[in-house]
């Protein structure tokens, strides 16, 4: 049976596995590259394994970032979700373009097997925000989810009713 839509679940929930696994996949890279990085003493090894530390650290920034905005029912949640994305596929892009430049540049300007991969992970990652994005802005459930909480009776009777305004300020009733 199907959670009802103002419910966290369905594509909600597997957002929120992807981006859990993807953070402890890249937490798990950045200590093993971090460890590697000190065995390599060649200035090409530790520049690449300097981006990819740093790029891979962004990522996880922006995925610490989603997670922790998931759980907040407000209705500005989705946008701030979509902005992360935004910012991740963007800092991604740069990072490739960083790597392919410093990569053709140490094989005389020839296009390599490593550029494809950088280029691989970029559309990728543009594959990814499309989807997700796309996601946070059209869905019912991250509609229904994330909408503000109806006003209840007792709160609207607690509310301070409002003054009418004088018709003219010369007007004192």
């Amino acid at each position: 049976m199907a959670k009802p839509l103002n419910e966290f679940g369905g594509w909600l929930t597997l957002f929120r596995i992807s981006n859990l696994l993807g953070a402890a996949l890249l937490s798990a890279a950045i200590v093993f590259l971090s460890m590697a990085t000190m065995m390599h003493l060649n200035l090409k090894l530790l520049l690449e394994s300097f981006l990819i530390i740093a790029e891979s650290s962004l990522t996880l920034y922006f995925i610490v970032k989603i997670l922790r905005a998931l759980k907040i029912k407000e209705k500005e949640t989705p946008g701030k979700i979509i902005g992360y994305l935004k910012y991740s596929f963007i800092a991604t892009v740069i990072f490739s373009a960083i790597e392919i430049t410093l990569n053709m540049a140490s094989h005389a300007w020839i296009w390599t097997g490593d550029d494809m991969s950088s280029l691989r992970l970029t559309i990728q990652a543009g594959i990814y925000f499309v989807i997700w994005s796309g996601y946070f802005k059209n869905s019912r459930r991250v509609a229904a989810y994330y909408a503000p909480a109806p006003e209840t009776a007792a709160q609207v009777a607690q509310a301070p009713a409002p003054q009418p305004a004088p018709s003219s300020p010369l007007d004192p009733g």
